[in-house]
């Protein structure tokens, strides 16, 4: 059984944050892949995928990290569950071409819709239309902005997490624009008189982080 401690000392994973290289299945004496259940945060896991942890060359035994498949065992995500096993028990080892994840993340998008009338004079300061109240979400905004009124054309400001955008819109023209990490948005001060509207679809992006 030397091979397999030879394999698993050779090919011994460095540790990285977000996915290791070389996880592994272990081929039992009977020609089957070794199985077996470990727990993992308060939750019970069975795997026949593994990481290794450590190893000891003096009584042939490995502690392993079992890895949680995941999408037809197109994934594994790395766990809190530990085995230890017995080299003599194994016949060999097969090292698996499939990414190890930290965790599994899960997106969930929320969309609103609202409708913004803006009425700017040369008295007014720059007027703001909307700002983001949950700058922790990734966001992507679909604007229509529909412009009326004495001057010839409007000027709007957009403040994202890149950098400002300016965009001049023509009397009479409706024009469309999408941003996203949008952090709010302004009507600059009009020579006149601006009027208008402006239609705006928002979908916010929420990312949870699952552990296993």
């Amino acid at each position: 059984m030397s091979n397999v401690i030879n394999q698993l000392c050779n090919k011994a994973p460095q540790v990285l944050k977000a996915k290791s290289v070389h996880p592994f299945v272990l081929i039992g004496k009977n020609g089957e892949l070794f199985s077996t259940i470990g727990n993992s945060r308060g939750c019970f896991i069975t795997s026949c995928f593994f990481n290794l942890i450590s190893i000891d060359e003096k009584s042939k035994c490995a502690v392993l990290e079992l890895l949680k498949p995941l999408c037809g065992a197109k994934k594994l995500f790395r766990t809190q569950a530990r085995v230890t096993v017995d080299s003599s028990c194994f016949c060999g080892i097969e090292f698996v071409s499939i990414p190890v994840f930290d965790c599994l993340i899960k997106s969930n998008v929320t969309k609103d819709e609202l409708c913004l009338p803006f009425t700017l004079t040369n008295e007014d300061n720059p007027k703001k239309l909307w700002v983001n109240r949950k700058k922790h979400l990734e966001n992507i905004v679909t604007l229509g902005i529909q412009y009326d009124g004495i001057d010839p054309e409007l000027n709007l400001i957009f403040h994202t997490k890149q950098g400002d955008i300016s965009l001049i819109v023509p009397k009479g023209r409706c024009e469309y624009l999408t941003i996203s990490e949008l952090l709010s948005f302004e009507v600059v001060t009009p020579v006149e008189l601006v009027e208008g509207k402006i239609n705006m679809q928002l979908n916010c992006c929420k990312k949870n982080q699952i552990y296993f």
